[in-house]
């Protein structure tokens, strides 16, 4: 069962843009038409692609658009971004996005303003905060500017440039295929803009993280930082000449020994020593539980009533974590950020490294790969045996004692604050899923035993559907007693 998200009192009729229906004749008029010029680009479809709301706060959609040329009758592909803004603060936006020299666009215009909606429309490369977007598809900026920090690159031909990944707002990924000038070796580096100062912090936690012993000695696989542009806030890396440990294919043995790889270099990345990081807390994770009930309170979600008890629950449970050690922390540690090199596994993706207890990146890893079998539809079971392997691989490598309640307290809270909190960037909300979710997050909090509260949230977020699943785990985890005692409460 879907919800779809009710009328928003402080965005006004905003929610209207999750319908390609209505947005499809807006986004012909106010971003592909040009002022007082004949029409030359024809909307063919559109198709919403990134979603992050804020219910009473602001919401983002990006469109892509398929559009054809009235002269020549060839289909191009355009993306184009929004922002929607509280009743009355669209047009200030807008002229303040004007006002700073957009790119220049081939087709339509760069930026433009829905004044009924109080919206603000960047055409691509255009955005609202990644200024210097365009220069990483100039081919010449790259060859002559881009490039002049990296050693042995600058002024290279045969240039060959890839898009990776864009986030609006966030970053702008590419990924350029050069040859050094200097000995024709061929090699392969990501480029990386930011909006502000993560960029440079990042450089130097990667240089940190680059001259640490684990690195040097071996144990720790990573990208070789190789140069920042201050001032356009670009980062230049290089690649790191692997596969992604997706989990997308089998769980079979070969993954389970990619997972147990992935571990020691986890532990050997929280031994390093890295310096002038950000403290991330447990009451930062609790936070962002926290602001997570409150947008499920906001558009009056039916899971709501469940969703408060687990994060009080949370609340209760964070007084018994006991104190650890504050480690480097990668930060957004999951199977995306792993990639196969022979048989290492290497770490990359560290804007978000931190300083902070270990059970915070294996309660993460643990939500994900839970939150991922959920979604894709595989055995729950199945996921806890894995993460299991990963929990004992781990502690037997990293210098530290285990401390399974603190990863699951962290995994509980990483599936409320970011699972049930990503729900917000999708067109409807999914219940079911959030159910399930809100489900498996009350298993996970040690409440002393008393059991018969996780079956009660089990049964009323998700009408029992996750039961089974929740089951395996009071058996595998909490014991064979109170296992029992979870049969004998069930209907």
């Amino acid at each position: 069962m879907t919800l779809a998200f009710p009328p928003d009192p402080v965005l006004g009729g905003a929610l209207d843009a999750l319908d390609e229906r209505i947005m499809a004749p807006i986004l012909q008029r106010e971003i592909l038409d040009e002022e007082g010029a004949p029409r030359r680009w024809h909307l063919d479809r559109c198709e919403i692609g990134r979603v992050n709301y804020q219910p009473h706060k602001t919401l983002r959609i990006s469109y892509r658009l398929s559009v054809r040329d009235a002269a020549s009758g060839a289909v191009r592909s355009h993306l184009v971004t929004s922002r929607f803004y509280p009743t009355g603060r669209g047009a200030g936006s807008y002229r303040r996005a004007s006002g700073r020299n957009p790119v220049a666009v081939e087709i339509g215009r760069p930026v433009s303003l829905v004044p009924g909606l109080d919206a603000v429309l960047w055409g691509f490369p255009n955005d609202s905060k990644l200024t210097n977007l365009q220069h990483l598809l100039d081919e010449t900026w790259v060859r002559n500017h881009g490039l002049a920090p990296v050693d042995g690159l600058g002024g290279g031909d045969h240039l060959r440039i890839e898009p990776v990944q864009y986030v609006p707002n966030h970053s702008f990924t590419v990924r350029v295929h050069t040859r050094s000038p200097g000995n024709g070796r061929r090699r392969t580096v990501y480029g990386k803009v930011y909006p502000d100062e993560l960029g440079a912090a990042t450089f130097d936690v990667m240089q940190q993280l680059w001259r640490s012993d684990q690195r040097r000695s071996g144990q720790l696989l990573l990208a070789e930082p190789l140069g920042f542009l201050a001032q356009d806030r670009v980062l230049w890396q290089a690649a790191l000449s692997g596969r992604i440990v997706a989990g997308a294919g089998r769980w079979d043995q070969r993954f389970v020994l990619h997972l147990r790889v992935a571990a020691q270099a986890l532990a050997s990345f929280h031994s390093t020593g890295t310096l002038g990081l950000p403290l991330r807390t447990q009451q930062d994770w609790l936070s962002r539980a926290e602001g997570a009930l409150q947008m499920l309170t906001r558009v009056d979600a039916p899971v709501t009533p469940e969703c408060a008890d687990v994060v009080e629950r949370l609340r209760k449970a964070s007084r018994r974590i006991r104190d650890e050690p504050v480690v480097t922390l990668h930060g957004d540690f999951h199977l995306g950020n792993m990639v196969r090199v022979g048989s290492q596994v290497g770490l990359i993706d560290l804007d978000e490294v931190r300083r902070g207890s270990p059970s915070q990146d294996l309660g993460s890893f643990a939500a994900r790969l839970l939150k991922s079998a959920l979604s894709d539809g595989r055995s729950i079971d199945d996921a806890f045996r894995l993460i299991a392997v990963f929990l004992e691989e781990y502690w037997h490598h990293a210098p530290w004692p285990p401390d399974r309640e603190a990863v699951d307290w962290y995994t509980a809270a990483y599936l409320i604050g970011y699972g049930v909190g990503r729900s917000f960037s999708t067109v409807r909300m999914d219940l079911d899923g959030l159910g399930s979710l809100i489900a498996l997050a009350g298993s996970l909090i040690h409440d002393g035993g008393d059991v018969d509260r996780i079956t009660d949230v089990v049964h009323h977020a998700a009408g029992g559907q996750v039961m089974e699943r929740v089951l395996f785990y009071c058996h595998h985890v909490l014991g064979m007693g109170n296992f029992m005692r979870s049969l004998a409460h069930s209907p």
